[in-house]
């Protein structure tokens, strides 16, 4: 009588700005990865069950499971899930039909697979900054302390990157805390061998393959470029698309933002200085929330 297998997955929950891509650089070499932005086995199906994940239109289970299915060819390994569209982006800013983070989670949950979730967590004031600076190099024109209070909104409601409590909470009712993964972005990018190590062992798995951390000096340091330039920039294009259409100035408004920023990196502490209250606190609520999730969640990379 044959033993049943035990089929298991990791999705990869990216918070934005928490050395996602990087770790999906990592995964990428993984002999079992399923989803964008790598094709490999999960190819255009991959990007349609993370879009269907997303929103509501179309979804079925019986597509993820699919998915999960032609991508395992090693019985002993996990399939990998790793994408930003598993996380919970604010519905304002991207497109309109966007489920909210718990149906995210709830359809995630409903595959027969043994699932374990992987999320990494980033201290708040330099994960509030950076996120905000990546928002302005995609041509947003809210200024921080309307990004500030914005945040603040999306968790009093629950949705939003920064709502960590409810995300997480839904994840481990959901999946058992025990099979939630939490890592922290510091430790990850001080000791990335100690990290993939402690996953593997989590995972049960011999070992995740060899280690490629050339961008991880890159991540521990935030190039925050000409904001004022930037924001002007944004105002400037914005206006422009409004009054006269066409996705090509999107297009040029990206590249001259990035080559901006490429060419000067002054970390502009005056500028940050005078939003130092609103920060600190939403900083300290969100530190607050994250102490408390860890305690019930499996903690890697410590």
């Amino acid at each position: 009588m044959d033993t049943p297998v035990d089929r298991r997955v990791l999705f990869h929950v990216g918070w934005p700005k928490t050395a996602t891509t990087s770790l999906q650089r990592q995964l990428r070499v993984y002999p079992n990865l399923a989803g964008k932005p790598f094709s490999r086995d999960g190819g255009d199906h991959a990007v349609a069950v993370i879009h269907n994940l997303s929103t509501a239109t179309d979804w079925s289970s019986e597509a993820l499971e699919d998915l999960l299915q032609r991508s395992w060819h090693d019985t002993s390994l996990p399939v990998v899930l790793s994408d930003e569209g598993l996380i919970a982006m604010p519905q304002r800013v991207w497109f309109e039909g966007l489920v909210s983070p718990e149906e995210r989670a709830l359809r995630l949950s409903q595959t027969s697979w043994n699932g374990h979730v992987l999320m990494t967590m980033r201290e708040p004031v330099s994960h509030l900054r950076s996120t905000w600076m990546h928002w302005i190099r995609e041509g947003f024109t809210l200024d921080y302390e309307d990004f500030l209070n914005r945040v603040t909104k999306d968790r009093a409601e629950g949705t939003g990157t920064f709502a960590v409590a409810a995300l997480v909470e839904k994840y481990g009712s959901l999946f058992g805390s025990r099979n939630v993964i939490v890592a922290d972005y510091e430790a990850y990018i001080a000791q990335p061998s100690r990290f993939w190590r402690q996953l593997s062992l989590v995972m049960n798995v011999g070992r995740f393959a060899d280690l490629h951390t050339g961008d991880l000096p890159r991540l521990n340091s935030m190039q925050l470029g000409p904001l004022r330039a930037e924001l002007a920039l944004n105002s400037t294009f914005q206006w422009y698309r409004d009054s006269f259409g066409g996705r090509g100035s999107v297009r040029l408004r990206r590249f001259v933002n990035r080559n901006v920023s490429t060419r000067f990196t002054s970390r502009h502490d005056k500028y940050f200085a005078r939003y130092e209250s609103i920060e600190t606190g939403l900083a300290a609520a969100i530190a607050l929330e994250m102490d408390a999730v860890k305690k019930w969640t499996t903690r890697i990379g410590t």
